[in-house]
């Protein structure tokens, strides 16, 4: 009978540890090293490599989304955890949509078709969208849920501003990473086609569409889809109508001044306003789109604003009164003190011509505004007040602060076409905010 060496028991023993540890490592990482398939999410596959669009995407996370904690319950002794999926879902009617920096917003209503044998009517939900600035991706989210999913994957760099002309279609702006030129992109939201590959698949949406001129200094959109765009060559400043694609281009307003702010207030006319400074006398005109006539609506005042309201009846107009500045209600030549210390821009007017949704500054606006707001040298914390145009009455709709100790420097103030929400940009993090006027 062999008997085996002392060397042999050796290696036999360091043999079968090895063997033991190795399986201990797969069996540890659910069998990654024997056979397992790893999944790759292709859409974060990519990389920026300089050019302007980006079909697939690039590396990087999905913006975060809010995920609140199972709370544990005790039933009979013993203690539950309830899922994810059936937790309490609570929407602020203050609600910070963008945890990103984003490039705009905007709020719409879709209609959701049940199909069940006890529907009478089809589900109307409140969807907001914003694109984010810096992959100019579009994100949403709904009334009735605090997840934000991204839903397209076509990559634009760059994008530092966007006006929604519907849910699904949209002025992008951007600097060409090549030329550094400024980019108008007319884009649409065009959704995937085909079936899934994998049960598990995303499948994203693209943006498809044209551009329209380089260099577009203003650019404003009418709730019909026409394009209101201003352009600066050789000195003087050309103001220029067409439809989203580029269509009819129709020269509207010249001028040998530069710094023109227009802006539509109903879907045939806009108004002028030239930059407002603390160190300039405005003028502010109501333009006709459709025949190019121009009429005086106000001038002679320091840092002059003005917005009319959707009919033309009324407008407010904001400048430096003294040491203040303040906001009035133009009617029939006649100015009405509103008794808010804030810009017209930082207002918008409800459809009935009656109501307007303001944001006021809590901390004093200095003698250098409008010119140190505008350079970002002065900021503001803002609370939003409702005036009824007809009585001349205002109260405070909400404080941010008082909401969740939030300071906003609030800009973009705009309308959901039902009114049910105001939608904004805070200044300082350009991220997207909305406030629900109905419960």
């Amino acid at each position: 009978m062999n008997i085996p060496s002392r060397k042999s028991i050796t290696a036999t023993i360091l043999f079968l540890f090895l063997v033991i540890f190795i399986g201990g490592i797969a069996f540890y990482l659910g069998g990654g090293f024997f056979g397992s398939s790893q999944v790759v999410d292709p859409n974060n596959s990519g990389e920026d490599r300089g050019l302007p669009f980006f079909p697939f995407g690039r590396g990087g996370e999905d913006a975060p989304t809010p995920i609140t904690e199972p709370t544990p319950t005790e039933t009979d002794g013993e203690v539950e955890t309830p899922t994810t999926t059936e937790r309490e879902v609570i929407i602020n009617r203050l609600r910070q949509i963008s945890l990103t920096p984003a490039a705009g917003g905007y709020v719409f209503s879709r209609t959701i078709e049940d199909d069940s044998l006890f529907s009478s009517a089809p589900e109307q939900i409140d969807v907001m969208r914003y694109i984010e600035r810096s992959s100019g991706h579009v994100y949403e989210t709904t009334g009735e849920t605090d997840l934000v999913t991204r839903i397209t994957n076509t990559t634009i760099p760059r994008t530092h501003k966007a006006l929604f002309l519907s849910g699904d279609q949209m002025l992008m702006q951007y600097v060409d990473s090549n030329s550094e030129a400024l980019k108008t992109f007319s884009a649409e939201v065009v959704a995937p086609t085909g079936t899934l590959v994998l049960e598990n698949e995303t499948r994203f949406s693209k943006l498809s569409g044209v551009f329209l001129q380089d260099n577009i200094v203003t650019l404003d959109v009418s709730v019909e889809g026409q394009v209101l765009y201003g352009i600066e060559d050789q000195g003087s400043f050309s103001l220029r109508v067409t439809d989203r694609n580029g269509n009819d281009v129709r020269e509207v307003f010249t001028s040998r001044l530069l710094n023109w702010h227009p802006s539509f207030y109903n879907n045939t006319r806009a108004t002028l306003n030239h930059v407002p400074s603390y160190t300039s006398f405005g003028k502010a005109f109501t333009l006709n789109i459709t025949t190019a006539g121009l009429t005086d609506l106000y001038s002679g005042k320091l840092a002059l604003q003005s917005l009319p309201s959707p009919d033309g009846s009324k407008t407010l107009v904001s400048f430096r009164d003294g040491r203040e500045m303040s906001l009035y209600i133009l009617d029939n030549g006649e100015l009405i003190d509103t008794n808010l210390n804030t810009y017209a821009e930082k207002c918008i007017w409800s459809s009935d011509n009656i109501f307007v949704y303001c944001a006021e500054p809590l901390n004093d606006i200095s003698a250098q505004a409008p010119d140190v707001w505008y350079q970002g040298v002065e900021s503001y914390s803002d609370d939003v007040y409702q005036i009824d145009t007809s009585t001349n009455i205002s109260g405070l709709l909400f404080s941010p602060f008082e909401e969740g100790s939030y300071s906003l420097d609030i800009t973009d103030l705009n309308l959901s076409l039902n009114e049910r929400y105001l939608s904004f940009i805070d200044k300082e993090t350009t991220t997207f905010w909305t406030y629900q006027l109905e419960i």
